[in-house]
């Protein structure tokens, strides 16, 4: 059985227990989707980042993110996690060309005194259509009704889950 490295990261901060918590698997090489999505719903932090060997032209590696329940393109926490496990497990400074579900992306490693700093860099933001006046409608009648109407509170009122991530 072959067995695996996982840790589990605050990025954001110097001191244990506090930051932003995200799991890493430093050589995820034979693990599948599943066993993945597995490992992420046992860890149950926000994400868990995999990192693979290369896999496209111009990377030096895959990092793919698992939250306790999908796969998303791409995370900036777990980002910072993932490369700060590598730069202490033998990564030199560097800038480090990263293959994530938002394309590739670079990532610096920089040791300075007793500190690694770890720099990601995103692309820059882009915006679809906007929602047709149907939609804006249903999204102003869902925030406006229970608030505005407390006499039509027995309507049913489900919030939605909304990610937003650039592709």
């Amino acid at each position: 059985m072959t067995s695996y490295r996982l840790y589990q990261i605050d990025a954001f901060t110097r001191e244990r227990f506090t930051g932003n918590p995200a799991g890493v698997v430093p050589d995820a090489t034979g693990l599948s989707d599943a066993q993945m999505q597995a490992i992420a719903r046992e860890m149950n932090v926000s994400e868990t980042a995999f990192i693979f060997p290369a896999r496209a032209d111009g990377s030096d590696m895959t990092v793919r993110f698992f939250t306790p329940t999908t796969e998303v393109p791409i995370c900036g926490h777990a980002t910072v996690s993932a490369h700060w496990v590598r730069a202490h497990e033998g990564a030199t400074d560097g800038t480090y060309m990263q293959n994530t579900g938002a394309g590739i992306l670079p990532v610096e490693i920089e040791r300075v005194g007793d500190a690694t700093r770890i720099w990601m860099t995103q692309k820059p933001a882009t915006f679809g259509v906007p929602f047709g006046e149907t939609v804006k409608g249903d999204i102003r009648e869902a925030w406006v009704s229970p608030i505005s109407r407390p006499s039509d509170r027995s309507r049913s009122f489900r919030p939605a889950i909304a990610r937003s991530w650039s592709h």
